[in-house]
């Protein structure tokens, strides 16, 4: 996170360094390479032109002192602070927040030396160490020369594109590196779409064409005998069925009169013929 710290002066930064040169000794601490003191953080939204401009125009902090030791974290890795205090910081910080409104002021001050990794039960064990050998109170003095901007954000790491070549594919691997991804049900709805349904047969229309006559006499006398036999019937329906039986007993037997005409017409025929 970008922010505004306050930086030593080179003795007072010399001495910071060699105390934590001397713990990393007799111990697994790894120290810092850079030691100041943040001042006002979230800065992110500002330029750092603008940040330039604010520091520029900002009051000198006056010195202070080294108060106590302290550890920040619960397990694992804890960083080893120095507690400090300003001699009446109020009007510096106050100049600074008004150029950056934005900014939000550090809870409390302090310079980290380093971290180290420790169990919750060496915590104390450590920290009693540190004390006793580097003692802290207020004859401790410092000064400071100037504000700086620390905005050391670590880059991101550099993503690895995944190997797509045919040499990266192991020659025991049965898998086909060209075959169409596997989407669920798409086999089975293939399936039920080329399968046919039971019960469902296409039906054949037949069309049925009365054969042509192929004899025309014939179909002319099959004609002459409908129409001739039709006219006595419809006449007979319509008299009693007493009238009906004495007529037909009286009445010799004749021919139609259709069939009659046919027979001459049949007759003029032949003799023509001879």
């Amino acid at each position: 996170m970008p922010y505004v710290n306050a930086l030593f002066d080179p003795s007072t930064e010399e001495a910071i360094k060699a105390t934590a040169t001397t713990i990393k000794g007799g111990s697994a601490f790894t120290p810092y390479t850079d030691y100041h003191v943040p001042l006002l953080g979230s800065l992110h939204v500002y330029s750092e032109e603008a940040v330039a401009a604010a520091i520029a125009t900002a009051s000198p902090l006056p010195g202070g002192r080294f108060l106590k030791w302290e550890l920040h974290g619960l397990r694992g890795l804890h960083e080893l602070r120095a507690m400090i205090e300003f001699d009446d910081p109020a009007a510096a910080l106050r100049r600074l927040h008004e150029s950056l409104p934005r900014g939000r002021p550090w809870r409390s001050t302090y310079v980290a030396l380093g971290t180290i990794d420790l169990q919750a039960a060496q915590r104390d064990e450590f920290l009693a160490a540190v004390t006793s050998a580097f003692p802290m109170s207020a004859d401790v003095t410092f000064t400071t020369s100037r504000l700086g901007f620390h905005n050391n954000v670590p880059a991101a790491p550099a993503r690895r594109k995944p190997d797509t070549s045919s040499k990266s594919i192991s020659s025991k691997s049965r898998l086909n590196p060209k075959a169409q991804s596997f989407v669920p049900g798409r086999a089975a709805a293939a399936k039920v779409a080329s399968k046919p349904i039971r019960g469902v047969h296409k039906l054949r229309h037949l069309k049925w064409e009365r054969k042509p006559a192929t004899n025309a006499r014939a179909s002319t006398l099959d004609e002459l005998i409908k129409t001739s036999s039709r006219a006595p019937l419809t006449k007979r329906a319509t008299m009693p069925a007493s009238k009906r039986k004495a007529a037909q007993s009286s009445e010799p037997p004749r021919l139609s009169t259709g069939l009659s005409m046919s027979m001459a017409s049949m007759g003029m025929a032949l003799s023509e013929a001879q």
